[in-house]
């Protein structure tokens, strides 16, 4: 076996000397990359080793043991993405519960998990995301589909007043959004 990073041989994906967070998130973008568009992946560790794998998809599978080598804490938003990738509903549920009620709201990747884990409780569990959608209710400068989901959602229970209120939050972020790209594109 050899290091996906840097190609050493090793007893495991990562050596000793590859496994840090940014190794970790650039890794694991590259397996997800090889299972889903095995063309566009540009690591060759991943690729050579991909090869060795019946279908592209199933190598998606190695994540959770290159997970296994860091602190759970430390890794949990990649056994979420994980989880969702691989359509683990019940798994997704409990990882991404945890990870939302320990991590930073107004990181992207929270709000990315947060849109999902909303989502995959509309419309069945109107309780287990009621909390969340307070939460975004309550809260400004969040991602536009935060604003679009509990909108929905509050349009589902019936309460309509903040559903609009929602809808309008979310073009004012839409706007800002664009704006700002606007700005960084002109002045480069």
């Amino acid at each position: 076996m050899f290091c996906l990073n840097c190609g050493k041989e090793n007893d495991h994906y990562l050596c000793n000397d590859c496994r840090n967070y940014e190794t970790l998130r650039r890794i694991h973008d590259d397996i997800r990359n090889f299972a889903f568009y095995p063309d566009k992946c540009l690591n060759g560790y991943v690729k050579e080793l991909g090869a060795n794998f019946p279908d592209p998809k199933t190598m998606i599978n190695i994540i959770p043991d290159i997970l296994e080598m860091y602190n759970y804490a430390d890794v949990e938003l990649y056994y979420c993405l994980y989880y969702l990738t691989t359509r683990q509903k019940d798994k997704f549920a409990v990882s991404a519960g945890s990870y939302l009620e320990n991590n930073d709201f107004h990181a992207p990747s929270y709000q990315k998990i947060m849109y999902s884990y909303i989502n995959n409780k509309i419309p069945g569990d109107f309780k287990g995301a009621e909390k969340w959608c307070d939460l975004i209710w309550e809260t400004d400068g969040l991602f536009c589909d935060l604003y679009y989901l509990a909108a929905k959602f509050y349009a589902m229970i019936g309460d309509y007043d903040k559903a609009d209120i929602l809808q309008i939050r979310l073009w004012i972020s839409a706007i800002v959004r664009v704006r700002s790209l606007f700005t960084v594109i002109v002045t480069g």
